[in-house]
């Protein structure tokens, strides 16, 4: 199986939120080797013209980010979210063209991927995986804590929070606690 980790930046937590940037990491579980990664943004405006709600709270959340945080929401190129979603659709096909054959990871799959397959509805677009196929990294850092292991403590997340960066930092976590188990 070929896994990816998703991770996306929004201005709120409900199924309907505003997805302002989504990052992707190939990853390969067994050597923790980051394969490819990519990160797709589309402007607040853009998701606000679809409907998309944007919460006062989670705004001001951002503002209390980093500087650097808070101009990766904004840098260019900036898609339509039509746009951000094909080339998130491709960026999954590439790695496997079939739905059962891609893991898709993220912190949580409650979260990330109920967003994800909300707008692609918005969208009348397609959402490449299957639910079948979703792995929460919470579950994994929960077996990591639990057994003493302090893995994912290690691995250092060297940039200013952003999508692509904690996909690349989470699968390194995930990766990691997966070698320790199979052990």
């Amino acid at each position: 199986m070929q896994h990816v980790m998703l991770d996306i930046e929004t201005v709120g937590t409900s199924a309907d939120s505003a997805i302002l940037t989504i990052g992707l990491a190939h990853f390969d579980m067994q050597t923790g080797a980051i394969i490819k990664s990519a990160e797709f943004r589309n402007s607040q405006a853009a998701q606000e013209k679809l409907g998309r709600k944007v919460d006062p709270a989670t705004v001001a959340w951002w503002g209390r980010q980093s500087p650097a945080a808070r101009a990766r929401l904004v840098q260019e190129p900036l898609y339509e979210p039509i746009e951000m979603m094909r080339k998130v659709y491709a960026f999954l096909h590439a790695v496997s063209s079939s739905q059962w054959n891609l893991g898709i990871w993220a912190k949580g799959p409650g979260f990330d991927m109920t967003l994800c397959r909300s707008l692609t509805e918005d969208l009348n677009a397609k959402w490449k995986g299957h639910f079948s196929r979703e792995y929460c990294v919470r579950t994994m850092l929960l077996i990591d804590k639990e057994m003493g292991w302090n893995l994912a403590e290690g691995i250092y997340n060297d940039l200013d929070h952003g999508a692509e960066a904690d996909a690349v930092y989470q699968a390194k976590q995930v990766s990691a606690i997966w070698q320790r188990i199979g052990r």
